[in-house]
């Protein structure tokens, strides 16, 4: 899953969007053709809501909040995958990001 940096409203902040692998985690190989012994990283998700689950991860993306001296905000997406659509649903909610500049 992402987790995100904690920062005041008139501060800048990076916030990562996804921390997995470029298929995301879990494989979904894994969920449709299990191995057996099953893969314990892959198994958890069925355990675990994502937003609990730490091998529940999104393709690698990070997103920079930059604040101006002025208060105003610019955003600065690096990188975006498969995943990108999750991504926005679930933290850019979260974090208020009206837009992405850059």
């Amino acid at each position: 899953g992402a987790t995100a940096a904690v920062a005041a409203v008139s501060s800048s902040s990076l916030i990562f969007l996804g921390t997995g692998c470029s298929t995301a985690l879990p494989d979904t190989r894994c969920l449709i053709r299990p191995s057996t012994p099953p893969c314990a990283v892959c198994s958890t998700v069925l355990s675990l809501p994502p937003d609990r689950n730490p091998n529940y991860r999104l393709n690698s993306s990070l997103l920079i909040d930059y604040c101006h001296d002025d208060g105003a905000h610019k955003y600065i997406l690096i990188d975006i995958g498969k995943t990108f659509r999750e991504q926005v649903l679930r933290w850019f909610v979260h974090h208020n990001v009206p837009s992405i500049d850059s």
